[in-house]
């Protein structure tokens, strides 16, 4: 199985590139790990479910991300092995990719995510299970030192408590275009899988226009701001202040993942030093639960009961002339 992963790809870089990430401890959480950590790891076999695994994939459901909130939100896929380099392993991705989709939706998860290159044989894959390309994202990272000078600057404060959280909230919801808004989905995959370490409101006029992030993981930190491009002189301050708070860190990696709709701040980060690692799509599925008994609708209750009345007054018995209701 260690072999088998090794040939996979991850397909959650960001929370790889943050938090590393180890397929057999994955696996072993699918296993071990208690309900309220929900992972998946589903295997392909090509001869109907004997012999030995030809692929693996893994799967984590995340919580939304409130504090006291216990309602699974979004789930990730975070590795599927080996790679889609043949029509037989691509085949494979489009059932362990619907398998784990079926299982995030009995879970209560409304959407299935999942990162990979664009124009590849994965993101193929991933279209015959049904996902959809989303919103395409770059990474960038510190490359040799900063070189612009950064400072603190006065319109930035640290957000705290819940009504900050809030703002966020709301503030990601306007500045983010209506096409790629998703009740229960936030573009900031790492917001679901754990609060950042620290964000900072820019306030202009008394008024909250923009955020970033910052998360600090085992492996590396990285960072998000959202801005709309009128604000860049404030989006600049922002992220100037973000590094000045984060330089006692610089000896680990430093990562920025900037979404397509943001690629004007792309400039910004070459200006301080970050050079391009990656692009990918991240990619989309909304998800079914499976139906464990019957559901029938308040309307189509209503439909029968009218009908049966009806066939009453007219002297038929709805017992042995059961009529068709549509």
């Amino acid at each position: 199985m260690q072999r088998l992963c090794a040939s996979g790809r991850v397909l959650a870089f960001e929370l790889a590139a943050v938090e590393g990430f180890s397929p057999l401890r994955e696996l072993a959480r699918a296993y071990m790990s208690p309900p309220h950590e929900l992972s998946s790891a589903l295997v392909w076999t090509p001869d109907d479910g004997h012999g030995t695994p030809a692929a693996v994939s893994l799967m984590r459901v995340f919580h939304a991300p409130v504090t006291g909130e216990h309602r699974p939100r979004v789930a990730v896929i975070g590795l599927i092995a080996p790679a889609a380099d043949s029509h037989e392993r691509v085949e494979a991705w489009a059932e362990l990719a619907a398998g784990q989709c079926q299982v995030a939706g009995d879970c209560g998860a409304g959407h299935t995510l999942a990162e990979v290159a664009e124009d590849s044989g994965e993101a193929d894959a991933l279209r015959l299970a049904g996902f959809v390309p989303w919103v395409h994202q770059d990474i960038v990272k510190v490359a040799g030192h900063l070189r612009a000078p950064v400072g603190e600057s006065p319109l930035l404060r640290e957000a705290s408590g819940d009504a900050d959280e809030l703002t966020i909230r709301l503030l990601t919801q306007r500045l983010t275009p209506k096409p790629l808004q998703r009740a229960d989905v936030g573009l900031d995959v790492n917001r679901l899988a754990h609060r950042p370490t620290t964000t900072w409101l820019a306030t202009e006029a008394g008024e909250a226009q923009g955020w970033v992030a910052c998360y600090v993981g085992r492996r590396a930190t990285a960072l998000r701001m959202l801005f709309r491009p009128d604000h860049e002189a404030l989006a600049q301050a922002a992220l100037s202040h973000a590094l000045a708070r984060l330089r006692p860190r610089l000896q680990r990696p430093l990562y920025a993942i900037i979404p397509g709709f943001a690629s004007w701040q792309l400039p910004l980060f070459d200006g301080h030093g970050f050079g391009h690692v990656t692009s990918h799509a991240l990619m989309l599925r909304s998800n079914v639960a499976s139906a464990r008994q019957p559901v029938w609708s308040a309307a189509l209750n209503r439909a029968r009961t009218v009908a049966s009345r009806n066939l009453l007054i007219q002297g038929c018995n709805p017992e042995s002339d059961t009529p068709h209701v549509q």
